[in-house]
């Protein structure tokens, strides 16, 4: 996967992950799979906090690894762009990674806080309403079955 992905590769937890929406996006179609996509944060204490205290209980994990395409975008991420692109909203210039993510955020969710998770189907039909940060496990549980269910009766 990596020669063909190069951003695939392990994120939280040990899960595996892409760090590109594009990425991702044409794996999950090739897999029949949905897609989780997470805007999160090297600076993010919540993200870290779903990480550390929710993706691990193994209900969740296994959904994620299995059930899932994880698509893990850094708003903060400084690694440059090959070329300036230019926002739709602000137009303002998008210069390195971070920046091109958030907007991305901004652009289709309308949201700019991180965590953020979306489910998706692979051509991009949203599953159940966005959700941020919320602690507890059963919770964040019922959010996956919901979107996991709503797959199911859509594919």
């Amino acid at each position: 996967l990596k020669k063909r992905f190069p951003s695939y590769g392990k994120c939280a937890n040990d899960l595996d992950c892409f760090k590109d929406y594009c990425e991702g996006m044409a794996y999950a179609k090739e897999t029949g799979k949905p897609v989780l996509v997470d805007f999160t944060g090297h600076g993010c204490v919540n993200c870290r906090k779903t990480e550390e205290h929710i993706w691990v209980e193994d209900r969740i994990w296994n959904k994620l690894q299995n059930d899932f395409i994880l698509i893990s975008l850094y708003t903060d991420e400084r690694t440059k762009l090959e070329q300036t692109l230019i926002s739709k909203t602000t137009q303002r210039k998008l210069r390195n990674i971070g920046t091109k993510w958030a907007d991305f955020e901004i652009t289709n969710f309308n949201q700019s806080t991180q965590p953020l998770y979306v489910m998706m189907t692979p051509d991009e039909k949203v599953l159940a309403a966005p959700r941020g940060y919320v602690e507890g496990t059963e919770g964040y549980n019922e959010f996956l079955e919901c979107g996991l269910g709503t797959y199911e009766s859509v594919k």
